[in-house]
C-alpha cells in the first residue's frame, strides 16, 4: 500500500470523526431543548436518539 492511500484513509477517518462529533452536538442540543425526556446522561441521550428522537408527554 502507497503511502499516499493511507494518508487517503486516515484523513477520511478523520473526516468521520469530526462529522460524528457535529452530529453527537446537535442531538445533545435538540436533546436538551426537548427538556432531555430521559436525564442529563449520555445514556439518556442515546436512549432519545436511538429510539428516533420522538418526546411524548406521559
Amino acid at each position: 500500500m502507497s503511502d499516499r492511500t493511507n494518508d487517503f484513509r486516515w484523513s477520511g477517518r478523520e473526516e468521520l470523526h469530526r462529522w460524528l462529533q457535529s452530529e453527537w452536538r446537535k442531538a445533545l442540543v435538540e436533546y436538551r431543548g426537548h427538556g432531555a425526556p430521559f436525564g442529563a446522561s449520555a445514556q439518556g441521550l442515546a436512549l432519545w436518539v436511538e429510539y428516533g428522537r420522538i418526546t411524548t408527554a406521559n
